[in-house]
């Protein structure tokens, strides 16, 4: 039998420029947090079980990202407190009206009281009316306080985050974020008329797709939903209402890529693409590998007991506890080769068969 040595250097880059071009860029915190502010108990319990499904997400968890929620909380200055904790990726639920703004408190019918906490919030915050104001629904009689816009974008500053306010006429609101990489709102009504489950399968679904999975919770292992841009995602759930502010090309995590290949038999080079001795070329996160690597091709190897040397450089650390095997298929695809990875330090695996 041949005997093979495979030699796997991972190697991490910085966001600094690969080629003359820098990866997409990617929130600056890996916390999320869901936040709901309604009263009536249904819509409680529907934004957990939304917030739930995220917060399941297991495929996040690698790249480091946490998912917290709350649902329910009757609490302007509770929602101010999540603003500055600087969470990578919110969601925001809530009732919006037609005029641009959206609702975070609940007074029920005591109308007095609903104008005391106005007027309270607005001395605190030193708000006006143009930012703060309740709001007393003609037919139930309900007081709510409401926020608008401008009082959002006196006070926020994101840390990059991608953010979805789930709720009605919440378009109003994707510029409202100081900071924030992307911002998702909705144009118009969603979730009145039934069979509409927009304000469930939106944010599910965009965030789902920018962490590599389908809506079943399947991993995709083809390529086709794998960590998308934000608006790459927007394109394929295709919700005309669904409307988008910032950066469409940022993502949650830039994906593991390999960055070069040398392939040596003694010191013979048969292969070499992208790896350079100590100063390997550097190549970009997520695009695809530019032109063909026909130029890698050296020489032909020769038939013998003499080791094949295999270093695969990638584009950033992963996990060896992970790294179980190595398969490795012939040029026209047809025969696959399996080899295990020993464990032999953080930067370094080193096998032998």
């Amino acid at each position: 039998m041949k005997k093979i040595t495979l030699f796997l250097y991972l190697f991490i880059f910085t966001s600094g420029s690969l080629l003359g071009i820098n990866p997409p860029q990617i929130p600056k915190s890996s916390k999320g947090y869901g936040f709901a502010a309604y009263d009536k108990p249904n819509e409680v319990e529907t934004a957990a079980a939304l917030f739930a499904s995220i917060g399941d997400w297991d495929i996040l968890e690698p790249h480091g990202y946490e998912f917290g929620f709350e649902s329910g909380f009757n609490d302007l200055s509770r929602l101010m407190k999540i603003l500055t904790v600087g969470y990578g990726f919110l969601i925001i639920a809530g009732h919006g009206s037609s005029d641009g703004w959206i609702a975070i408190e609940y007074w029920g019918t005591d109308e007095a009281a609903a104008i005391e906490r106005m007027k309270k919030l607005q001395g605190y915050y030193n708000a006006g009316l143009d930012e703060i104001r309740y709001v007393k629904n003609k037919q139930t009689g309900i007081c709510d306080i409401r926020i608008s816009p401008l009082f959002l974008q006196k006070r926020t500053n994101l840390p990059y985050s991608l953010v979805f306010v789930d709720a009605c006429h919440s378009k109003f609101f994707i510029n409202a974020f100081n900071g924030a990489g992307c911002c998702f709102g909705w144009e118009g009504v969603v979730g009145e008329v039934q069979g509409d489950d927009a304000f469930t399968s939106g944010p599910q679904n965009i965030f789902y797709r920018t962490g590599g999975k389908d809506l079943s919770g399947v991993v995709d292992q083809q390529g086709d939903l794998r960590n998308k841009t934000v608006g790459k995602a927007r394109e394929e759930y295709g919700d005309a209402r669904l409307m988008m502010s910032g950066n469409p090309e940022m993502k949650l995590y830039n994906s593991t890529r390999i960055a070069g290949v040398l392939i040596k038999q003694g010191e013979n080079i048969i292969y070499q693409y992208g790896v350079y001795g100590d100063n390997p070329q550097s190549y970009p996160y997520e695009w695809d590998y530019g032109g063909s690597t026909e130029s890698g091709i050296k020489s032909p190897a020769s038939i013998g007991d003499k080791a094949i040397n295999v270093k695969i450089l990638f584009s950033s650390f992963m996990d060896e506890d992970m790294l179980d095997e190595v398969r490795v298929k012939s040029e026209e695809g047809s025969e696959e080769y399996i080899v295990s990875v020993g464990n032999t330090g953080v930067r370094s695996c080193f096998l032998n068969f």
